[in-house]
């Protein structure tokens, strides 16, 4: 996370990763300012140390041997070139030379073939006594828990050889995945993202076989040639770091690379400037200067002051709600993490912020960042969201968020059936969840014409609610429903007075949330204790018991994750107690250890169940 959430979590760590000093406890990954081209530096947690790419001719000497000699190092275990350009290898002969090449302990890796230019001439004769060929998944052990796999090298199986001058080295990059406890990292030069009369798409066969990362080092300096929609939403980078010159004559980064980053909630540090495209303010940093990461077993810093939340550490929306006496969250004030299923997309009910909510087996919950609409989310995405617990006129929310898009368009959450009466009565119970009302009318108050907020009242019979249009959405300025509607939004709360007792509300999205809709049976929802699970922990079968009240009705049993997403569901009919679960047949799938939830509904009776699988 950035900016005040990362400060609290320099609080919450205790130090942990801030007054680490110069003890090699953590992974660090130095990521040099070489202007335009390339130089990574990874030290691991005993010390190991890979040194890859070293920028261009001059930079060596100029940077990377002062840079090392400062950090103590006059060793390498490993340097590794990612192809043969200037910007990426001119520096490691300088290196080399600069501490003999007895100081490499172990081996000099690249792509193996040649290359004819007088730079490689001078890397190549510089290594030769070291050198050795790095082949596709070959790992390295670096030491305290880190590792290092190619993924790539030459193509990554779709070229055939001879790999020299037949092809443009880009394409034939050597890719890094750089592992540690819950860490990934990704490195891969210029690897080529594109099919054209130059280069080749090899990203998108490298992908899969990386998956989600915490941090990107963006490839080729931020072109447009490279990081494809495929590689970049499959690593989902928390962070990407773009390695660029001030003044290059390619006009790296790329604005759409750099909006494309964004998109998929990446913050992005930049080396310098460079000439191209420009961050969207709030969405990264030119840092004009190096980038060190630091890595202990939960979290990472980015320049030490940036702090991010790695461990699986989300916790039910619900605890998030829960409030006391006086309408306040109990955890008001604290950093938490969460998952779930995106309800309201970005720009729905703000132009300005990223006013979002997401929804869990649990409950639904208001995300919002202030002055900063990355990134961009669409209802039925699959997120993590990491912040501070706040508090707006009575609304739970989550503030100052990293927001990390796990997975694009997993489908819309259904919406809970509700009764207008619910809404005004009990609407803390439902508040920041995706509701349903079936055949409501409006009683009271004046349609909004376009560009104004409305206030009015709906009721279905039950008593009234408020139904709140917000002026951001389409709705303002439509037509008004003549007659009985059913009606889908967020049940929200806006109370400007201590206690938080009331001001519920229920917000439609859009022009589609009303009229009829295809969700969940119409019908009152009470939470109850209606159902209980044994074994709970369970491992392959459980058996759900009903209350006795409701084993005249019929019964539905639904399985989620954490997230939110639907597993499976079961039915019971009327005159069953039990019901046997079996998890793999209820899933179509083994399912991993963990903890999951449960709903039993009948038709006007709901209640959550906490699961935890074990094996």
């Amino acid at each position: 996370m950035h900016s005040k959430t990362a400060l609290l979590l320099g609080v919450v760590c205790l130090g942990v990763l801030l007054v680490s000093g110069a003890a090699a406890e953590n992974l660090k990954i130095h990521c040099l300012d070489v202007g335009q081209g390339d130089c990574t530096l990874i030290v691991s947690p005993t010390g190991g140390t890979f040194l890859f790419d070293a920028g261009e001719n001059g930079v060596g000497y100029s940077v990377v041997v002062p840079y090392l000699q400062a950090r103590g190092l006059q060793a390498l275990d490993y340097i590794g070139a990612s192809h043969y350009h200037a910007d990426h290898i001119g520096g490691i002969d300088e290196v080399v030379s600069s501490f003999g090449i007895d100081s490499v302990r172990v081996a000099v890796l690249d792509r193996g073939w040649s290359y004819t230019t007088s730079t490689y001439d001078s890397y190549a004769a510089a290594v030769a006594p070291k050198r050795a060929t790095i082949t596709d998944g070959q790992e390295i052990d670096l030491g305290g828990g880190v590792t290092i796999t190619c993924v790539a090298v030459n193509g990554n199986g779709i070229l055939s050889p001879p790999f020299d001058d037949t092809y443009d080295e880009n394409d034939l990059c050597v890719a890094l995945h750089v592992e540690y406890l819950d860490f990934d990292f990704f490195v891969a030069g210029d690897l080529s993202g594109v099919n054209s009369s130059n280069y080749h798409n090899i990203e998108t066969s490298v992908a899969p076989e990386v998956g989600a990362v915490e941090v990107y080092r963006v490839d080729h300096h931020g072109s447009i040639s490279n990081s494809n929609a495929d590689l970049v939403s499959t690593l989902l980078p928390q962070v990407s770091i773009i390695s660029v010159g001030d003044g290059n004559p390619y006009g790296h980064p790329h604005q759409p690379i750099i909006d494309r980053l964004v998109s998929y909630g990446s913050y992005i540090y930049q080396t310098e400037t460079g000439s191209g495209g420009t961050i969207p303010a709030g969405s990264g940093e030119v840092v004009d200067g190096h980038i060190v990461i630091e890595v202990d077993s939960c979290y990472y810093s980015v320049n030490v002051t940036d702090i991010y939340e790695m461990c699986e550490s989300a916790i039910p929306i619900s605890d998030v709600n829960e409030d006391d006496t006086y309408g306040e969250p109990i955890m008001l004030g604290q950093v938490v993490t969460v998952k779930g299923i995106a309800t309201v997309a970005t720009g729905t009910f703000s132009t300005t912020d990223n006013d979002i909510f997401i929804q869990d087996a649990t409950g639904g919950l208001n995300i919002f960042r202030s002055g900063n609409t990355a990134p961009t989310v669409s209802v039925g995405d699959s997120l993590k969201v990491t912040g501070l617990v706040d508090q707006f006129a009575g609304l739970t929310r989550i503030t100052s968020p990293s927001i990390n898009i796990q997975a694009v368009g997993v489908g819309e959450p259904d919406p809970i059936s509700v009764t207008t009466a619910d809404i005004s009565g009990d609407g803390e119970s439902y508040e920041g969840s995706l509701v349903k009302i079936t055949q409501c009318q409006i009683t009271s108050g004046t349609w909004p014409g376009e560009g104004s907020d409305g206030t009015l009242t709906i009721d279905d019979g039950s008593g009234g609610c408020t139904l709140f249009i917000d002026k951001e959405t389409d709705i303002d300025g439509s037509a008004e429903p003549d007659s009985t509607f059913d009606l889908v939004g967020i049940a929200s709360q806006y109370d400007g007075s201590w206690p938080y007792h009331s001001g519920y509300r229920i917000m439609p999205r859009s022009t589609e949330d009303l009229g009829p809709f295809a969700g969940v049976s119409p019908g009152p929802v009470r939470t109850a204790a209606i159902a209980t699970v044994l074994p709970n922990p369970a491992r392959k079968r459980l058996r759900i018991a009903f209350a006795e009240d409701i084993a005249g009705t019929a019964k539905r049993f639904t399985l989620y994750d954490t997230a939110g997403r639907r597993l499976g569901e079961a039915s019971a009919g009327p005159g069953t107690g039990s019901l046997e679960i079996d998890l793999e047949h209820l899933c179509g799938h083994e399912i991993p250890c963990g903890i999951y939830f449960a709903t039993v509904s009948t038709e006007n009776r709901r209640s959550t169940l906490k699961i935890v699988v074990v094996r």
